[in-house]
């Protein structure tokens, strides 16, 4: 996976200290975080091997079944943060790929989380956005770069920031 981003954090374990052993373990989540992925690690030659095998003799052991990735200051398409966005962007752009073709088969479920109802601020977020290919680093008045189109979609506590940035500096990123 290639992603720009200025801040990645691994979790291969619970803040009790306990392994990780399935998304719901990757909470409560590192602050400032925009996406999380849990992925598993653990691997068979099949379902039956998985479930008959891989996995009793993994937990048995105390072992831990995958980790979380945050991504802090990653600037993915703003459009997953619709109504009615979903995550395929991440496949059409390369983010998340199949990885079919080794012969295993995964013992565990991926999961990927987004941040609900972000806001953003800081010129770095239109800059990782560029090296993403989500727009240009500088607002030219047509394109709104990452940070002022994933604020347009925001609903809370710094609407009424957002609208005074808005109107004081109506040419630039806010």
């Amino acid at each position: 996976m290639w992603w720009s981003a200025w801040d990645w954090f691994y979790r291969w374990n619970r803040e009790d200290g306990g392994e990780i052993v399935g998304a719901e373990d990757c909470f409560p989540t590192v602050e400032d975080s925009m996406m999380i992925f849990y992925i598993p690690y653990i691997t068979g030659t099949s379902q039956e091997d998985c479930e008959l095998n891989v996995l009793p003799e993994t937990l048995g052991n105390g072992g831990g079944l995958g980790y979380c990735m945050y991504l802090i200051g990653v600037s993915p398409n703003p459009d997953i943060w619709n109504d009615d966005g979903n995550l395929d962007s991440l496949v059409d752009e390369g983010i998340l790929v199949d990885k079919s073709g080794d012969g295993s088969y995964d013992c565990g479920k991926g999961k990927v989380y987004r941040a609900s109802n972000p806001y953003v601020y800081g010129w770095a977020w239109d800059y990782v956005a560029m090296w993403n290919g989500h727009g240009d680093y500088y607002y030219d008045g047509v394109n709104t770069g990452f940070t002022k189109t994933l604020n347009d979609k925001h609903d809370g506590v710094m609407n009424e920031y957002r609208d005074t940035r808005n109107d004081e500096f109506p040419n630039g990123w806010r």
